[in-house]
This record gives structure tokens, sequence and C-alpha cells, in this order.
């Protein structure tokens, strides 16, 4: 009796176990590449959400640690994260009085790419500038700005060329809802930036950590689906909590506002330092959005016409074989195509 119920037990196991098996293949299979995009992004992992990655920073929340040399992989790309004394990634050469900032995210990072394939050490053997790469994975404007700041007190400003790298969700990611985001103000005599405390770094890094479910997820569809389905059961029944989702309709103005005093920073950094100041536009992949400008995109040629900045657009000459499928990062292609157009732009407009 033990032994035939064993057996029922072993066979109903093995029969669920062929059956995810069939339906992950076939998943696999006929999955919409759209489907997968979105489980491919609510499941990757994500380089600065690690705390062996970062550290603490009062002036921009967090800083990729110094003196990294580690793995870093998601579906597409195998890579390896080398940084420098200073915590970015670039050598130590580059610290030495640079002609050129770049200041980003994780497109100036170089997500997806080794570090020689990224624009910014393509755009220094091509120009023959030394450029320093300051970009660090999920920064916004505000934290780079802040970063700047921080350079700046040990380092001179004057006369260089600064480079931000302007995503297009940057201006609403601006508003800083993270809670590890310093914010900026305006007083009588100065753009203010505030510090960022201890508490609130160590509140995302906690919130941050990927959970086994996750990394499981992150590997097989079944698993996702699965998992997503007991979050539903576990709920069922429950009163819902209400959720406060951010629609970017209703933010023109906080996104305006903030980012027109990030632009009059960088005009006083450009006056009182003889920098030129480069926005370049990158656009979202052509997989993500089939309108090539977005909202941001007006709003920021608009608000920068009140400013001697120079705008590079990346989007005329981006496409499809220069982003990632799933990801939404440019390939080594995509960077090796931006640091051609920035190379291009600055021998024009510079020499």
């Amino acid at each position: 009796m033990i032994k035939q119920w064993l057996i029922n037990i072993g066979l109903v196991i093995v029969s669920l176990l062929i059956g995810l098996v069939l339906a992950e293949g076939l998943l696999r299979c006929f999955l919409p590449t759209e489907k997968k995009r979105i489980i491919y992004n609510q499941t990757r992992d994500v380089f600065q959400y690690n705390k062996d990655h970062v550290q603490f920073n009062a002036n921009s929340g967090y800083l990729t640690k110094p003196n990294l040399d580690i793995p870093f992989s998601n579906k597409e790309f195998t890579t390896n994260i080398q940084t420098n004394s200073l915590g970015f990634r670039d050598d130590e050469n580059s610290c030495q009085d640079p002609d050129v900032l770049v200041l980003g995210d994780s497109f100036g990072f170089g997500w997806g790419v080794e570090k020689d394939e990224c624009f910014e050490s393509i755009l220094e053997q091509k120009s023959k500038l030394k450029i320093l790469n300051m970009s660090v994975s999920g920064y916004n404007n505000v934290q780079e700005l802040a970063l700047l700041d921080q350079w700046e007190q040990t380092y001179s400003l004057k006369n260089k060329t600064i480079i931000l790298m302007y995503y297009v969700n940057d201006m609403l990611d601006n508003i800083g809802t993270t809670g590890v985001n310093p914010s900026i103000d305006k007083t009588e005599t100065c753009i203010k930036i505030n510090a960022v405390s201890m508490a609130s770094y160590n509140n995302w890094i906690a919130g941050a950590i990927t959970n086994t479910s996750m990394q499981l997820a992150k590997n097989f569809y079944t698993i996702f689906y699965l998992r997503n389905a007991y979050s539903i059961l576990r709920t069922f029944g429950k009163a819902k909590e209400q959720i406060h989702t951010i629609n970017p309709d209703y933010l023109t103005g906080s996104e305006t506002r903030i980012f027109s005093m990030i632009l009059e920073k960088l005009n006083f950094i450009s006056q009182t330092n003889n920098c030129k100041i480069i926005i370049a536009y990158i656009p979202y992949s052509p997989y993500l959005k089939k309108v090539r400008y977005s909202r941001e995109y007006f709003f920021l040629k608009y608000m920068m016409s009140a400013y001697n900045f120079d705008l590079v657009d990346f989007s005329n000459r981006m496409g499809y074989k220069d982003y990632y499928v799933l990801d939404e990062h440019w390939n080594a292609n995509g960077h090796k195509k931006a640091a051609m157009i920035l190379n291009e732009y600055l021998l024009k407009k510079y020499e």
C-alpha cells in the first residue's frame, strides 16, 4: 500500500516535471518577443542593485566601488567590469587632467559591452583626447551633476568639455522616486544639490536585493509565470492596497522645473570654468518605441535653446542593429556608432 502510494507520488512528480519542461519549450518557441522583453526587464540582473558593486556616496546617493574586477552578465551579454581608484569604469591615466568628462547612466557606463567596446574608449582613440568616463549605471541628471560637484572639490573644471549623455527617460527620473537620489533646489544665490543620508541608501540597497525565486524566473519562463500566479493567490481575497503610479502627463511642471535648474547649473559651470557643454540625446531602442522622437526630446530641445549648449542627436543614425533585442541598451555596434557620431561632431565643432 505504502509502496503503491510512493509510486503514485513519484509518477505525479515526474508528470509535473515533464509538463514544466514541455511548457518551457513551448514558451521559448512561441512566446512573442515583446513578452520575452517584458519578462527580461522584470528579472534581469541590475548592476547597481548589488551591494558588492556599489557603495554609499552622500553627494550622489551611491557610487560604483573602486578597483572592481568582476563579471557582469545577462541573457544577451557577458562582460567584465573594471573600475579605477575613483570608482569610474576607466583607467587611472584618464583621471589625470582629462580634456573631456563624460557624465551618464548605464549607456555611458557601457552596460552590456566590454570597456574597450564602450563609446568613450573608442572616442578617446579616435579624437586623441584624454577622456574620463564618470558615468554610473542608474544615475539621473541630478546625480550626475552632484558627482561633477564632487569632482570639482578636488580637480579643476577649467577649459574642460563636458558631455552629458541624456537618455530619453532622464527628465522623468530626475524627479527622484527611488529614495536614494539627491534633490535639487534653487535659492536666491545658487542652485543647491542636497545630500543623501546613509539611511536612505541602506533602505534602497536592501530593497534591491534579488531573491532566489527571481533568479530562477530570470532563466525560466515557466518559473516567472508560476511566481506571478503565486503572488496573485497570496493576495486573493485580501483588501487590495492602493497603488500610486506616476503618470508622466501630470509631471510636466516638476519635470521642467527640475531640468531647468539642471541646465542653469550647467550654464553656471560653463561660464565660470570656460567649459563646453555637449548634451548627447539617446533615443529609446527601436524595439521599444515606434516613434523616433518622444515628448521629452522636444522639451529638451526647447529648454536648451536658452543656453549656449550643443545638442548631438543620435536618433537619425541609430537603428535596430545598434541595440540588444531584449535589453534596451546599445550593443558593441551601437557604441561604435555613438563614438563615430561624437567624434565627427567634435572635429567639426571645435577644430
